[in-house]
């Protein structure tokens, strides 16, 4: 399927939650849907790191919210779970476009290994599963550990700008689907995603498995694959062929708008849940 022009959509938002999330698109913001950013109020400023506070702080948000989504037909929101303020107006966020009867879609980020948030991270994702219609994540310390491999001296600032680039490429992606059949391409629950560069389309598949930020199970669902919109059906083909070979199961070949042939975004199902696996924490 062909990925319809987004310079007309107007019937959803991108909403990005907490400071952590900001920082990440901060440079690479998403250029193919309308944003909000939601910091509890006072907390762009200051880290809330109180639960009790950042709650009733986040609903201080709660009107606008209602207002923005009037009329709205999906909702998505970014957002790096664990910390308590940003998560609150996570939750805050998803209760708004849920009383306004919108789809739900989540990019979630899974913090660092090194950060003290990061199994209340797990526990958040868990949790609120069951409250979206379909759950994008990346876990930052799988990812980290990936790049770490081809680099023996990343910086954290470095980190988190290559973060910034593959996550807005991602969501301008979800963006240009959600013109059309979002829901049947993405017929699973939740995926986690890979941005992958190379020349040969034959390998885009094998390399974002080797590279995806989570967990992943190739037979777990079918792929949904992004590509230029200058791919000729031979390299359409040889993409098809490498996958079914690995898999078994057909991908869903979406085309964007640019020409970009080298780019490719290959979007995996995983599990998610209490009795799901985890992405590795090791």
């Amino acid at each position: 399927m062909r990925g319809a022009s987004v310079r007309g959509l107007d019937d959803a938002v991108l909403v990005v939650c907490g400071g952590a999330a900001s920082r990440i698109v901060n440079g690479h913001t998403p250029h193919a849907i309308p944003i909000v950013k939601v910091h509890p109020a006072g907390a762009a400023e200051r880290q809330v790191d109180d639960p009790d506070l950042a709650s009733p702080i986040a609903s201080g948000n709660r009107d606008a919210l209602l207002a923005r989504f009037d009329g709205l037909r999906a909702v998505l929101i970014f957002t790096v779970l664990g910390g308590h303020s940003g998560s609150a107006a996570y939750s805050e966020v998803i209760s708004c476009a849920r009383e306004k009867n919108c789809k739900v879609i989540v990019i979630a980020g899974l913090p660092l290994e090194f950060e003290a948030t990061r199994e209340r991270a797990f526990e958040q994702a868990s949790k609120s599963f069951g409250q979206v219609d379909r759950m994008f994540i990346v876990d930052y310390a799988a990812l980290f550990k990936i790049i770490m491999k081809g680099s023996d001296n990343c910086r954290l600032d470095a980190f988190f700008r290559i973060c910034g680039h593959s996550v807005s490429f991602a969501i301008d992606n979800l963006a240009s689907i959600l013109e059309g059949p979002f829901f049947s391409t993405f017929s699973e629950h939740a995926y986690t995603f890979s941005y992958v560069n190379t020349m040969n389309p034959g390998d885009a598949a094998g390399i974002a498995v080797d590279v995806a930020p989570y967990d992943v199970d190739p037979s777990n669902g079918k792929m949904v694959i992004t590509v230029g919109s200058a791919f000729r059906s031979v390299e359409i083909d040889t993409i098809v062929q490498s996958v079914v070979s690995a898999t078994g199961i057909m991908p869903d070949i979406v085309f964007r708008d640019d020409l970009e042939d080298n780019k490719f975004v290959v979007f995996l199902p995983v599990r998610i849940g209490p009795s799901s696996p985890r992405a590795s924490r090791s």
